[in-house]
């Protein structure tokens, strides 16, 4: 009777360390679902901070933009024959931003990798820089800062404010609904 009590004992030590070594169906897959909810808020978090620093590089790239127009036409009087090929071609651009090589450049890149053209306007007294394709989220950002005295009016979508201050938030909220708005802002 010992030898068998003693047989079973040993058995079922033995059943109980393989129990504790394996691991079941369940475990693994409640293992891989907890890493993929992991990965998918990492993901989330990842793609929110790059639209919110391409939008900060944006509002940096519009204030240079500015800067680089009037600077290249300081002394012309006007801003007659502004385009993007123009400023492309200028060495106050950052390289990053260039479509092409100068002196053959034919254009300037948003942080978002779309098109930003330029134009004269109002007789030339004025130049409008227009950010093609914006994110909504972006855009909602962009239509809103305040640009300071220069700024003479803004267009996001169909919606025009003049008066050299941006959109209220509810007027963003309205016309950036979509990805792919454009923005153009006036200034003297």
């Amino acid at each position: 009777m010992v030898t068998t009590t003693t047989r079973l004992g040993k058995v079922l030590t033995a059943m109980r360390r393989t129990t504790r070594k394996a691991v079941s169906l369940i475990e693994i897959a409640m293992g891989l679902s907890i890493i993929a909810v992991v990965g998918a808020g990492a993901l989330f978090y990842f793609n929110n901070a790059s639209v919110s620093s391409r939008t900060n590089e944006a509002m940096q790239q519009l204030s240079s933009l500015q800067e680089i127009v009037r600077t290249l036409y300081q002394s012309a009087g006007d801003y007659s024959g502004l385009n993007a090929t123009v400023v492309a071609n200028s060495s106050l651009l950052a390289p990053r931003y260039r479509i092409g090589t100068i002196p053959n450049a034919t254009g300037v890149r948003s942080p978002f990798g779309s098109n930003v053209t330029f134009a004269s306007a109002n007789s030339d007294t004025e130049f409008e820089i227009t950010m093609t394709n914006v994110p909504a989220s972006a855009c909602q950002r962009l239509a809103t800062i305040d640009l300071g005295s220069g700024l003479r009016q803004i267009t996001v979508g169909n919606l025009t404010v003049t008066g050299g201050v941006g959109l209220t938030p509810a007027q963003a909220n309205a016309n950036c609904a979509t990805t792919g708005t454009n923005i153009t802002w006036r200034f003297t």
